[in-house]
This record gives structure tokens, C-alpha cells and sequence, in this order.
């Protein structure tokens, strides 16, 4: 992380001190925000780890326009390669389970045009077709008018990242996922980093992705009967075999230790080359004029 930025979050907000404890949570957040490239991120509770995932944010956009950019590059160096396999192996294309080898060469010399030395590094076409506007919608029950909330937007203007960054201030408990636009939900994580861990399942889990999504609930360990709640509703048919769940403790402290995970994965993976006719269709389209 770079020390500029560290060293400005800091100056606004302190992580050790007991009511905080995310030092060592807030890079983790950043980087499963970067892993998953989740385009709309989540938090309840504002403060040290709204400035890492709203750098996420900010990363992982300016990675999707640099890498978009490469990736059309390498397509239109060998657009007349694409259309010819896209034309000649349309009998293969539409009979993967009849004839695997002949897909696996396809895919193979499909690699050859797409992959690189530099990223972006075996690319699914499919996500760089898309809309990818990264952002981040916080809520803080504190007023506007607090000092803490309006030292978050002077750090937020600081880092120049308030454009990746939604702030509601004297927010509610409840209701909140709603001010997120539809074109938005499902979110890709969902992280709550104050109380009210039951209403925050409650409200956040049926707006998280299947595939994938996460919800991240800070101090599992300070707040047990609510957590235990949680774990039983997970234990109902609902969600059965829907979910996974674990807890990661941070064994040196006594609170503030650990995050609570709840991952969604309702979706199966699914293997890019079942879709190989529309990553090739994807991949002309993206370089056309």
C-alpha cells in the first residue's frame, strides 16, 4: 500500500484504539475488493476501512480501463483470425460435449490472441464488455455535521476518491440497502462494521450476489447471541447449501478480533469454455469501430 496513502488516512483516523481495531482488517477488505472486483461494494459504519475500499474502488476502475484498452488492442491485431475461427468452427462452437478436443484447440488458439505478458492475463472477455462503474455506498449514523463524518469527506477529497464514494450520514438501521440503485443489486460484499449484526443479515444478505457475495461482520466476538442468531438462520432450509460461513479471529486481542464471512454461492462456477461462441462474438464486438 502506498505510503502516502497510509499516511493520510492516519492523520484522520486512528485504528488502535479499542472502539476501532480494522488495522489489520482494512487492508484485508482491500484486498478481497481487488480479487473479486466486486462493482458495488457496501459498509455499515464508517471510518478507517472506508478509505481502503474506496481505493479498491478506484484501483480496480483504473485497472479496467487500462486492461479494456489492451484487450481491444490485441483483438483488432488479429480481428481477421477471430472472424475466420468464429466462421469456420461453428460446428465445433455449438457441440462442445460432442467434440471437447476440438474446443480445447479453439480455446487454445483463441489464448494465443488474447492472453499476454501483461495484463490483462487470461481475460474472460465477458467482464470487459460490461458496464464496470466501481463504488462504494457507506452509511454512518453519525450527522452530517459531526466532526467524524466530516473529517471522513476532507480525507475522502484528500485522496481524491469522493467520486468513487457514496456517504449517507445520520443513517438508520434499517431500510439503508434500498438507497442503492436497482441497476446496482445484487451487491458484490456487503460490510458491516458496528452493531446490529441480525438486522444487518437481515437486510443486506437477500442483496448480495449468488455468485460469490460476501457479507463481512466485524467483532463476531463481541457480539455472540447476535452472531448466534445469525448462524441459526443460516442453519434454516432457506439458506441451506446456499452458504458457506467462517469466522477468522485475530487471537492476539481481546476485542475488535476478527470478521465474521458469509460467501453466496447459490451460482456454480462455470467453465468460460461453455461459452466460447460468446466470448469470440464479445471479443469482435469490443474491437469494432
Amino acid at each position: 500500500m502506498d505510503k502516502s496513502f497510509l499516511d493520510a488516512v492516519l492523520r484522520h483516523f486512528n485504528p488502535y484504539t479499542p472502539r476501532s481495531g480494522t488495522e489489520s482488517v482494512a487492508p484485508l477488505l482491500y484486498d478481497l475488493a481487488r480479487v473479486a472486483r466486486h462493482e458495488t461494494i457496501t459498509e455499515f459504519g464508517t471510518g478507517f476501512t472506508t478509505a481502503f475500499l474506496a481505493k479498491a474502488m478506484a484501483d480496480n476502475h483504473m485497472d479496467f480501463l487500462e486492461h479494456r484498452k489492451s484487450l481491444i488492442e490485441r483483438v483488432e491485431r488479429n480481428k481477421e483470425t477471430l472472424i475466420n475461427i468464429l466462421n469456420t468452427q461453428a460446428a465445433a462452437l455449438s457441440g462442445l460435449e460432442r467434440d471437447p478436443e476440438s474446443i480445447s484447440r479453439i480455446f487454445e488458439s483463441v489464448g494465443k490472441i488474447i492472453h499476454g505478458d501483461t495484463p490483462p492475463i487470461t481475460p474472460v472477455p465477458f467482464f470487459y464488455a460490461q458496464r464496470y462503474e466501481p463504488r462504494l455506498f457507506t452509511w454512518e449514523q453519525l450527522p452530517e455535521a459531526s466532526q467524524y463524518v466530516q473529517s471522513l469527506r476532507a480525507l475522502l477529497r484528500e485522496l481524491k476518491l469522493e467520486d468513487y464514494v457514496t456517504l449517507t450520514a445520520g443513517a438508520k438501521i434499517d431500510g439503508y440497502m434500498s438507497a442503492v440503485p436497482a441497476i446496482r443489486r445484487p451487491v458484490g460484499m456487503a460490510w458491516n462494521d458496528f452493531g446490529y449484526k441480525l438486522e444487518f443479515f437481515e437486510e443486506a444478505y437477500p442483496n448480495v450476489t449468488t455468485q460469490g457475495g460476501l457479507l463481512i461482520f466485524h467483532s463476531p466476538f463481541d457480539f455472540p447471541e447476535e452472531i448466534a442468531a445469525v448462524k441459526r438462520r443460516l442453519a434454516d432450509e432457506l439458506y441451506r447449501g446456499k452458504c458457506e460461513f467462517f469466522t477468522l479471529q485475530e487471537p492476539h486481542k481481546f476485542s475488535q478480533n476478527g470478521c465474521f464471512f458469509i460467501r453466496k454461492c447459490a451460482t456454480a462456477y462455470k467453465d468460460p469454455r461453455l461459452s466460447l461462441k460468446e466470448s469470440l462474438e464479445c471479443l469482435l464486438e469490443l474491437a469494432a469501430p
